[in-house]
């Protein structure tokens, strides 16, 4: 180009030289994620469904949360029901009343010795009818020894009779209570040494 005092100015800009990438001041990249460039952050992970699910509308958000909600009370309902039965162990255990059967209890038992000294006397084969908090009655058997010519060699004789237990008790060092009492009512013949209809035996605790 020609300016007025009579010389050329060039106007070209003026050619920088290229030094590369590594011109200037050189950033260290250890420690950078891989795929790091310069002062690019590394891509944020998505959260959320994989991409290409379509979004859920209100119908579909709403079913989703029912199905969440079912979920949980489904658990909560066999949770209740896995803790049910040893809460109602534990309840019918100490609310149970058991027959003294000299050095143990039992539940309905069969069979009961009345005196544990000689075991001379039991109610055995025992039908229990009814079984409370206040009573149990069961119908059987009256056994008793027959000592002649002497005990050491007697043999047992049975009578019918019901069985009758009642007067129970909390016995020391036992959680649930036991019947202390055996009344013995007999329905056809008696021993000779019982003089009237019934007999009476004191059980106690389990010793």
């Amino acid at each position: 180009m020609q300016s007025g005092y009579g010389f050329a100015v060039n106007l070209r800009p003026k050619q920088i030289p290229h030094f590369g990438p590594s011109f200037g001041r050189h950033r260290p990249t250890a420690g950078r994620p891989p795929g790091h460039r310069g002062g690019r952050r590394p891509p944020t992970p998505r959260i959320g469904p994989p991409a290409g699910t379509p979004p859920l509308d209100s119908a579909g958000a709403n079913a989703q949360h029912h199905g969440l909600v079912r979920g949980v009370a489904r658990i909560a309902v066999l949770a209740a029901f896995a803790v049910l039965p040893a809460f109602a162990l534990a309840s019918s255990t100490s609310s149970q009343v058991w027959a003294t059967n000299c050095n143990q209890e039992q539940y309905k038992p069969t069979f009961i010795i009345a005196t544990c000294a000689d075991a001379g006397i039991s109610v055995d084969k025992l039908k229990w009818s009814s079984w409370s908090t206040t009573k149990a009655t069961a119908k059987g058997d009256y056994d008793y020894k027959i000592c002649i010519p002497s005990c050491a060699s007697a043999g047992i004789k049975s009578l019918p009779a019901i069985a009758t237990l009642s007067d129970p008790k909390r016995c020391p060092k036992e959680k649930q209570r036991d019947f202390t009492e055996l009344e013995v009512e007999f329905t056809g013949d008696r021993p000779s040494y019982v003089h009237k209809a019934t007999e009476n035996f004191r059980l106690g605790c389990p010793y």
